[in-house]
């Protein structure tokens, strides 16, 4: 009787082990790709000047544990700054189902002083968007 129940959930307890090891074995970002797609921004968190360019630091939201910033978009056109982050992640990678935050900065194209309305890209519908003043501050 113990036989009859534990040696088929053994079984099952082993094939699950071996088909889980074939695939951990089989993911590696060459050959089974990335997932990238825009990180909404949560939050501003500074801007100031590094090597005589202006950077913008910003936190944005990633849908789990193992996405890194890939690039980011940015455009200067009429008086607005427009920021995207795009992340990356590997396709078949395990990692903790949790949402996560990275802290990226992001040097900002500015050629002249002026009032700058600052666009951080948070959904396809919304920004966060700030005015600020840039090109005369800086060192």
């Amino acid at each position: 009787m113990f036989i009859r129940k534990v040696f088929p959930m053994l079984i099952i307890l082993l094939g699950g082990v071996f088909l889980m090891s074939t695939q951990c074995s089989e993911s590696s970002p060459q050959e089974g790709g990335f997932i990238e797609r825009p990180l909404p921004a949560i939050r501003l968190d500074s801007l100031r000047t590094a090597d005589d360019k202006w950077v913008c630091s910003l936190t944005v939201q990633t849908p789990d544990l193992c996405w890194k910033v890939a690039r980011y978009n940015v455009e200067e056109k009429d008086g607005e700054i427009f920021v995207q982050v795009i992340g990356r992640r590997e396709k078949d990678a395990m990692c903790g189902q949790m949402i996560g935050t990275l802290k990226v900065d992001v040097p900002l194209p500015v050629q002249k002083s002026g009032k700058y309305t600052l666009k951080l890209w948070s959904s396809e519908k919304s920004t966060i968007d700030t005015m600020v003043t840039l090109g005369e501050e800086k060192q």
